[in-house]
């Protein structure tokens, strides 16, 4: 008989709604090159102020996270799609994303912002590229004022 492909996956769980500790979201996005500079201040800030999260554990580490900005019908943004780089290709981030979009499902539009390299990944959870023009302004280096 062959060994699990996964061992881990029995104890896995994923949680929507149960923050993880702020130090423990800096050390996956520390990895990420989008959110390598968070301060565990400003991280804790943004959780407060998310309304849809989930959380991937393995006992007790958290090993993945992902967040969902949304009015709650029309529009919803998914984003800060993380997983522990030694647990990536295993399904923790599909599951993520797929918890986030069953509690959106009733939201007309989800969109999210990506690397190239990950295209195909979440054109097999169902995304597709936008044709139209997104703009982006950014400001300065947002400040926790929470």
């Amino acid at each position: 008989m062959n060994p699990p492909r996964h061992p881990d996956r029995r104890r896995r769980r994923f949680e929507l709604g149960v923050a993880p500790p702020s130090d423990d979201l800096r050390r996956l996005l520390a990895h990420t090159s989008w959110a390598a500079n968070r301060t565990e201040a400003d991280i804790a800030a943004r959780i407060q102020c998310t309304p849809l999260f989930v959380v991937a554990r393995d006992g007790a580490t958290t090993i993945g996270f992902g967040r969902a900005l949304t009015d709650g019908t029309y529009r919803a943004l998914l984003d800060d799609i993380v997983v522990a780089e030694d647990r990536r290709g295993r399904g923790i981030g599909a599951a993520i994303v797929e918890s986030l979009l069953r509690e959106l499902a009733d939201v007309e539009e989800v969109v999210l912002n990506t690397e190239e390299s990950l295209r195909g990944f979440y054109e097999r959870l169902g995304f597709r590229p936008f044709t139209g023009l997104t703009m982006v302004r950014r400001n300065s280096t947002p400040t926790v004022s929470i």
